[in-house]
């Protein structure tokens, strides 16, 4: 951060121009794409080729700061698996639960259990205005890669769309440099609803 020019997004976007703020947001639409197609490395000699895995960059387990419970996740074999283990591998509610709110708990399982999911993509994990910096109008760098991983698809945009409460403005930005996945967003707000962040 200290090497790079410019400063957080966070510093001054609410008093950006529009148009400083369209500039900006076009030139991180390809840096996002860019990223997103990076390909996956070869697994070591003697492993099977999986690319399917949701894991770290390094093939292994991830850190993301807005996962409950335990520090370090996965790596697992599927998306399927890493839903499970969102939400404590929790199968079925019992049916003598009849509360309203137990209808969302259902519902969570119904779409984790049903997800069709794309192999993981390369994920920043954390595209916060507070890790964006910008000289002026131009972008001179992303930085915190810390939960950087191979995620589902979606990851991106969930986790960037639940932002830093403390920067809720960038809730309505991240549609415009990210693919919006608004099925995966009711999806991800039912799981912290119940499977909570932090």
């Amino acid at each position: 951060m200290e090497r790079l020019p410019g400063k957080p997004l966070s510093h001054d976007w609410v008093f950006r121009s529009g148009e400083s703020r369209a500039k900006i947001l076009a030139q991180l639409r390809p840096m996002i794409a860019e990223l997103r197609n990076v390909r996956r490395p070869p697994p070591p000699p003697g492993y099977p080729l999986n690319t399917d895995i949701v894991s770290g960059i390094d093939g292994g387990q991830f850190y993301d700061g807005n996962l409950p419970n335990k520090r370090y996740w996965g790596p697992f074999s599927t998306v399927r698996d890493f839903h499970r283990d969102l939400r404590s591998n929790l199968m079925a509610v019992p049916d003598e639960y009849t509360e309203e709110r137990f209808a969302d708990l259902r519902k969570l399982i119904s779409l984790h259990e049903g997800y069709v999911a794309d192999p993981p993509v390369l994920t920043h994990g954390d595209l916060s205005a507070n890790n964006i910096l910008a000289d002026g109008d131009t972008v001179t760098g992303i930085i915190d890669w810390e939960t950087a991983a191979w995620m589902p698809a979606y990851w991106e945009f969930t986790n960037a769309w639940h932002v830093n409460p403390f920067n809720p403005y960038w809730q309505a930005e991240v549609g415009k440099f990210l693919k919006v996945w608004p099925a995966e967003l009711e999806m991800e707000k039912l799981r912290r609803k119940f499977f909570d962040v932090y």
